[in-house]
């Protein structure tokens, strides 16, 4: 498998400015998406990913989080203990699940290849590399696109506390999205 193109943030560069965010929202048709999705799809979209668009459609999508997002699930967590179920905000709870930004991503690109959203605590990232080689082994699709998305949330700076020898500190925000193809 060769790595055909990639692009991350919080890490070599940095994470997505607010304007920056709202600049996808609006280009990207995302009026009701929540910051996750937005990510997922400035990952891939912001003009510092220069990603080589148009992608083929059958294209494979693999999207991939350690936690998923979180800031929104615990927004729908609160609105349960706030709310009579029919005051629930359906937009919040559609987005509280992981493949959300996969379906954001899979109609933006136009991809119609194979698309998996996953979740781990043990090294996501690998995994994700993993499923794409096997997607293009068993050749399900002509690229593979790897999303990488890590939203910060209110969990963050308890993780030390709760697992130290995971998180001996507060996880990051960053998101990194790779194509894929075969060798």
């Amino acid at each position: 498998m060769k790595l055909l193109h990639q692009a991350t943030f919080g890490t070599s560069q940095p994470m997505f400015s607010d304007d920056e965010l709202r600049q996808i929202r609006r280009n990207g048709g995302l009026r009701r998406a929540d910051r996750f999705t937005t990510i997922a799809v400035a990952t891939v979209l912001s003009p510092r990913a220069a990603f080589p668009l148009p992608l083929p459609e059958d294209t494979a999508l693999v999207t991939a989080t350690t936690f998923g997002p979180l800031a929104t699930t615990f927004q729908v967590l609160d609105d349960i203990l706030d709310f009579p179920e029919e005051q629930l905000r359906p937009a919040n709870f559609s987005h509280s699940v992981i493949n959300a930004a996969a379906s954001y991503l899979g109609v933006i690109l136009s991809i119609h290849g194979p698309v998996f959203a996953i979740t781990g605590f043990d090294n996501v990232p690998e995994e994700a590399r993993a499923l794409a080689q096997t997607l293009l082994d068993a050749r399900l699709a002509p690229a593979v696109l790897v999303v990488l998305v890590d939203e910060a949330s209110l969990l963050d700076p308890h993780l030390p506390h709760c697992a130290p020898e995971r998180f001996p500190v507060p996880p990051p925000e960053n998101s990194a999205a790779f194509l894929y193809a075969p060798e």
